[in-house]
């Protein structure tokens, strides 16, 4: 039976792709009695070849490409241990015919792979590979190809799908004369250091794995059961607290509608004081004067000589009102006390100036009124 084919498609790395294709970095997976034994051939270098597709995108399409953009891209094929360079560049030309993609590079590595060790020969068997054996060299034979996937008429990249990957796949097994991989299969190709970290996985004893996860199964399960435990135990607390953290919610929010209210309240009464003792100032202060101890018939006078109030008015307003002012202060004598008010009354009589101002009022009246 044939050895089975398959190719790859990835993105192709510039500088880190080429080094390894052209064995320019030490690599602890090539064996040393096979070093040497691979093949290049190269037309032209990724770093060139870039400039060049960018430039022809920014012609054709008017902008600059993305940079996650990937128009070039690398195939990894499986490959018998006889295929040659010729083969694989009349595969690309094939590609080239039927997809427009265009090989500008190959290599070909006969030098990767490993000693099969004690533990991966049990664990393959174990699997049904009945032919590995301890001791056996297993190389990977296989090639890299450089594609440069722009389509050179719209300057974008070639948009490959599934039915052409799989006819991809058809036309490598038909040129390099080996059997074609399942089709739709969901297996993929690993890495040479991805294979090397599945081989060192594969090797560990599979019963011990095993015991391995069953003891670590029933270690979670008894931590499982732990917290359930601790769960129910504390649940009837957790609800307690939040209940109480509703009501101490609730309450600070009655709390603070509360507070908001007073300061308002005390905010409102502020002002109406201030109001108050402006229009009140002046009555407050003549309250507090001892009227009976007054000689003097001149009430002005009085106030200016014995108690200081110096430049107080005394005037007679339309609405009858006696009216007391000092600066901006306004005092009714209506508003103060009945005692004091027959006093102030009594001083006032006898004040010639106060009486000609209430008769020129009293005249005024009768005449708005006709009588």
């Amino acid at each position: 039976m044939a050895k089975a084919t398959s190719i790859n498609i990835k993105p192709a790395k510039t500088a880190k792709s080429e080094a390894h294709n052209e064995r320019k970095v030490k690599l602890d997976y090539i064996m040393p009695e096979h070093h040497g034994q691979h093949e290049h051939w190269t037309i032209e270098k990724i770093s060139d070849r870039q400039p060049a597709i960018r430039e022809l995108y920014q012609q054709m399409v008017g902008q600059t490409m993305q940079k996650k953009a990937e128009p070039i891209r690398e195939g990894v094929v499986v490959i018998k241990q006889e295929t040659t360079i010729d083969e694989l560049r009349e595969l690309g030309n094939k590609f080239k015919e039927r997809f427009g993609i265009e090989c500008f590079q190959i290599h070909i590595h006969r030098d990767e792979g490993h000693v099969v060790v004690e533990k991966e020969a049990r664990s393959a068997k174990a699997l049904g590979h009945k032919t590995i054996e301890p001791g056996m060299l297993i190389i990977n034979h296989h090639a890299h190809m450089i594609f440069d996937w722009q389509n050179k008429k719209t300057g974008r990249s070639i948009k490959l799908n599934r039915v052409d990957m799989r006819e991809m796949q058809t036309i490598t097994a038909q040129v390099l004369g080996m059997d074609r991989g399942q089709s739709n299969s969901k297996a993929t190709r690993l890495e040479a250091q991805e294979f090397k970290v599945f081989r060192q996985k594969l090797n560990e004893d599979v019963s011990q794995e095993l015991d391995l996860i069953e003891k670590r199964k029933f270690k979670a399960l008894k931590e499982v059961e732990a917290i359930e435990d601790q769960k129910k135990k504390l649940l009837p607390g957790l609800k307690e607290l939040e209940s109480e953290m509703k009501k101490t919610s609730q309450s600070f929010k009655g709390f603070m509608t509360n507070y908001d209210q007073t300061l308002k309240e005390l905010h409102d009464s502020r002002e109406e004081l201030k109001k108050l003792e402006s229009k009140n100032g002046l009555q407050r202060k003549l309250e507090v004067l001892p009227w009976k101890d007054c000689r003097d018939n001149n009430v002005q006078a009085w106030l200016s000589l014995t108690h200081g109030f110096h430049g107080i008015q005394i005037r007679s307003g339309q609405d009858g009102s006696i009216y007391f002012k000092l600066g901006d202060e306004v005092a009714r004598l209506k508003d103060m006390p009945k005692e004091l008010q027959a006093m102030i009354k009594e001083k006032l009589s006898v004040d010639r100036v106060f009486q000609k101002s209430e008769s020129i009022k009293w005249r005024k009246y009768h005449r708005q009124h006709g009588q």
